[in-house]
């Protein structure tokens, strides 16, 4: 605790809304057991302090059960003979304490007002505050059917209306009468087909039944004007580049004044 109040005090007391937690841990574990050895008749004797009786009825029990063998030394020595017998049982207590501390901090937190300057004077040594966490994004919502229907319908009368302007801009451009009728021509066609989706669509809002086919249909129909309607662009409106170069050689003229 003492070296998380040093930290605390370096930080320039800039923990914002911090917490710690404090646990403790104890166990306990016991673990019992026993050990087994071979041993001689006489280390049997010295065992059981000298008890004859006890040692051969012993050794009597161990050779019928199998548990007996040569000595590894003294393979020949009968006397020197080994059985298996239980020396010691044994039990073994453990006991272990664990402390454990964690440090949290929000994510939301604020540094305004928190970092210090220190006590030399100097703004930027020591206590700048960390970067604060990239912010998550926010989800983005799905739109519903009626919000796309009606946003069809916004982009449907703006198109009904670019057409009407058609023959204006390409009168401004200069284009030859029979095209830009033709181009016109067109183009009026594209709105009847326009008009017919767009009033499927708002019959479906006012009545109330299903949008999503007729909203698709004059999604459709807004797709192939632009389609249809990407020549006419062209010709009608210049691209920017066109009209700065038609915009400076006329300032040029105008420069040069009249010839003589």
């Amino acid at each position: 605790m003492k070296q998380l109040y040093l930290e605390y005090l370096q930080s320039g007391e800039d923990w914002l809304s911090s917490s710690i937690v404090v646990s403790q841990r104890q166990s306990n574990t016991s673990t019992t057991g026993g050990r087994t050895g071979w041993l001689t008749r006489n280390d049997l004797l010295v065992k059981y302090h000298q008890n004859t009786a006890l040692v051969d009825q012993l050794i009597q029990a161990k050779t019928a059960a199998g548990q007996s063998r040569a000595h590894p030394e003294f393979p020949h020595a009968e006397d020197m003979k080994q059985y298996k017998v239980w020396l010691e049982d044994y039990e073994v207590n453990e006991d272990s304490n664990q402390r454990l501390v964690a440090v949290s901090r929000e994510a939301e937190g604020t540094h305004d007002g928190q970092v210090q300057p220190n006590q030399s004077g100097d703004q930027n040594s020591g206590n700048n505050p960390p970067p604060k966490p990239p912010r998550v994004p926010k989800e983005k919502k799905e739109k519903t059917e009626d919000q796309l229907a009606r946003a069809a319908i916004v982009k449907v009368n703006a198109n009904l209306l670019e057409i009407t302007q058609w023959n204006f801009k390409l009168q401004k451009a200069n284009v030859a009468d029979l095209i830009a009728q033709a181009f016109v021509s067109q183009m009026e066609n594209e709105g009847v087909e326009l008009r017919k989706a767009k009033a499927a669509l708002e019959d479906a809002l006012a009545n109330g039944t299903d949008l999503n086919m007729p909203r698709v249909a004059l999604d459709a129909a807004n797709e192939q004007y632009k389609s249809a309607s990407a020549q006419i662009r062209k010709t009608a409106v210049p691209p920017k580049a066109a009209k700065a170069k038609a915009k400076a050689s006329a300032k040029a003229k105008a420069n040069a004044g009249p010839s003589t």
